[in-house]
């Protein structure tokens, strides 16, 4: 598959008051903020890196379903999104009760990626053989913290 980034969203390209509205739709329930506010910050870190594909592992998947999930991102990144962890062969309860890690950890092995990297904010009991691996995001201020992009970057480009 080439290089994969493993990409969630609340507390990454926005911050993680993130609730499903009546209706079904996505409100962010912080003032001043807007859903991907962040977006740019990591379409200018993967700029470099044109051949890089993004496997959804943002719980929106699981909330809206993948196309939605996949069409909420603007074009830029949207064009490079690949697919989500999602196990089409779980049943979705058990999908969802799965911890962050294990889910990435069971899309990594049955894939065998080699060149891969997470952005979460999120991730409960990551492997530490994987630490190099994860761009670890604070959920208030995602990649807006100061820094932060310039870790992706380096995770990118190792």
């Amino acid at each position: 598959m080439g290089a994969v980034l493993l990409l969630d969203y609340a507390g990454v390209l926005h911050p993680d008051a993130v609730y499903r509205a009546p209706g079904g739709g996505v409100v962010l329930k912080r003032d001043g903020a807007a859903l991907f506010e962040w977006a740019p910050l990591l379409v200018e870190a993967l700029a470099p890196h044109p051949e890089l594909r993004i496997i959804l592992s943002t719980s929106w998947v699981h909330a809206l379903g993948f196309e939605a999930a996949r069409d909420a991102l603007p074009e830029s990144l949207r064009a490079r999104v690949a697919g989500s962890t999602r196990d089409p062969f779980m049943a979705m309860a058990r999908w969802k009760r799965m911890e962050r890690g294990e889910q990435i950890r069971r899309y990594v092995e049955h894939h065998r990626l080699d060149n891969w990297i997470a952005v979460d904010d999120g991730v409960e009991h990551w492997p530490a053989e994987w630490e190099s691996r994860l761009v670890r995001c604070h959920s208030d201020i995602g990649l807006a913290e100061p820094g932060k992009v310039q870790e992706l970057m380096e995770a990118l480009a190792r």
